[in-house]
């Protein structure tokens, strides 16, 4: 299966969640898109089922709008100063300017919605010396969009620890070279930049970390770091250690950081 498609239930990795739905405004689905595995499902098959008027709509902007949230493992790892330093080409500042729904022709209900984000990068804020390829002056995405309940309901979701990349915010990339791949029996998928994993898209607005969009949600650089604050330190994101911060306090980190060998975790699937 190519990075990008979309798996139905139990996927490699799954774990089941058949608790009851949290009387919060997030709560989790699981799914596996774009390289990340998510956690397993309650047994129903995921495709895509969202209309282009539903992708466009910015939900941060809306105060109080339920989101779910999906959690699963990163591609790389993207976790600490450290995994940035390693597997990271370029750090990049980089502002979604549009998304659009991918689309199949799945048509029941309870199905998943992902979008194609397209970001303008709007500075290289960091290079690692191992980067064979220079920087890109943009990107597109595959996020996660909607997710259609059995009732016909359409609720926005997001990655957990994530921003769920809206139009107009501005975000921190940390993005390595993918080679293309010719899986057997799978379209030819090109070569491209991509994200490192679930913590490698930092909100960025106004040029302060931690700030902006985030998981669907408004977020200022107080709450950012509020919310950095609670988490054990072992548990903490480079987001969260230099929350409140700016690029400068970020690339520092990364300069100071220990930089790992790089390990592959994907088998590679070259196309001769």
């Amino acid at each position: 299966m190519s990075p990008n498609a979309v798996d139905i239930a139990g996927a490699t990795g799954g774990e089941r969640n058949d608790q009851p739905p949290a009387m919060s405004a997030k709560r989790k689905v699981a799914i596996t898109f774009a390289g990340a595995i998510l956690a397993g499902t309650t047994g129903a098959a995921i495709y895509v089922a969202v209309s282009p008027d539903q992708a466009t709509k910015g939900i941060a902007s809306q105060s109080g709008a339920e989101v779910l949230v999906a959690n699963g493992v990163s591609r790389l790892p993207s976790t600490t100063a450290e995994d940035w330093a390693t597997y990271a080409d370029h750090v990049l500042i980089a502002t979604a300017v549009s998304d659009s729904p991918l689309t199949n022709d799945s048509s029941s209900d309870g199905g998943l919605g992902l979008r194609t984000v397209s970001l303008k990068v709007d500075e290289v804020l960091w290079t690692s010396p191992l980067a064979a390829k220079s920087p890109p002056n943009s990107l597109s995405l595959v996020a996660v969009g909607f997710v259609t309940k059995d009732n016909g309901r359409v609720i926005p979701a997001a990655m957990e620890g994530s921003p769920r990349l809206e139009p107009g915010h501005t975000y921190l990339a940390a993005v390595s070279w993918v080679d293309a791949r010719c899986s057997q029996g799978d379209p030819e998928e090109p070569a491209h930049y991509e994200p490192l994993g679930e913590h490698a898209m930092v909100p960025f607005d106004d040029g302060v970390v931690g700030q902006g969009e985030f998981e669907g949600k408004l977020r200022t650089a107080g709450e950012a770091i509020l919310d950095a604050s609670r988490k054990p330190f072992a548990q903490q994101t480079l987001g969260d250690t230099v929350a409140g911060g700016d690029g400068e306090a970020l690339v520092a980190a990364l300069n100071n950081a220990p930089v790992g060998p790089r390990q592959t975790f994907v088998k590679p699937a070259p196309c001769n």
